[in-house]
């Protein structure tokens, strides 16, 4: 009885540990996507003078190659020059609510 609790108390752990590594690697992936975002949108703003309002003006715009998956899963809010914000949706397997802040450096 006491090995199955071991066994038990190891699996989980390992359960918590994939799941925190999974999260880490969904936040990384964002990161990255919203680096993509600032490239896109700063050539945006050099185009047409002005920054996007919306991720499908640099989709559209073909200065964005899309990326369904993290567009499914997360809503980008942008605060133009200063960050972009990321909030994950009920989509994302790590779940709803997760922030991720890209700040921009000038």
């Amino acid at each position: 009885m006491k090995r199955l609790r071991i066994h038990v108390i190891f699996l989980l752990l390992v359960a918590l540990l994939i799941g925190c590594s999974a999260g880490d690697r969904s936040k990384r992936e964002v990161r990255g996507y919203m680096k993509q975002i600032h490239e896109a949108a700063e050539k945006y703003r050099r185009d047409y003078g002005d920054w996007p309002v919306a991720l499908e003006e640099l989709l559209t715009s073909d200065l964005l190659f899309q990326n369904k998956k993290l567009e499914r899963e997360w809503q980008f809010i942008f605060y133009w020059p200063d960050e972009i914000l990321a909030i994950s949706t009920e989509e994302m397997p790590g779940g709803e609510g997760i922030r991720v802040r890209y700040e921009i450096k000038r």
